[in-house]
């Protein structure tokens, strides 16, 4: 996977930070998330990401101050998901 710093800044884009962590932070299982979403298009795709982002000041190597890394991504194509994968209101 690639920097996903080129996605910082767009409008279809929505995102959540934390704070800095303080102390290492170790994360187990499947990352698990509930979006709902409409669209008026014919087909849309959703992306879920989960990012670590590297201190803007990276002293250990500096092209990578602000580097996003993805952890975790998941595409879920709206156009072609069987009806058994949309949720039911």
């Amino acid at each position: 996977m690639h920097d996903q710093r080129f996605v910082d800044g767009r409008p279809d884009v929505l995102t959540f930070v934390t704070d800095p962590l303080t102390v290492p932070l170790r994360l187990g299982g499947r990352p698990e998330v509930n979006l709902y979403a409409s669209t008026s298009g014919t087909d849309s795709d959703r992306v879920v990401k989960l990012i670590d982002v590297y201190p803007g000041a990276y002293p250990y190597d500096a092209p990578m101050g602000g580097y996003e890394l993805p952890i975790a991504t998941d595409i879920f194509r709206a156009a072609i998901a069987p009806a058994s994968r949309i949720p039911k209101r």
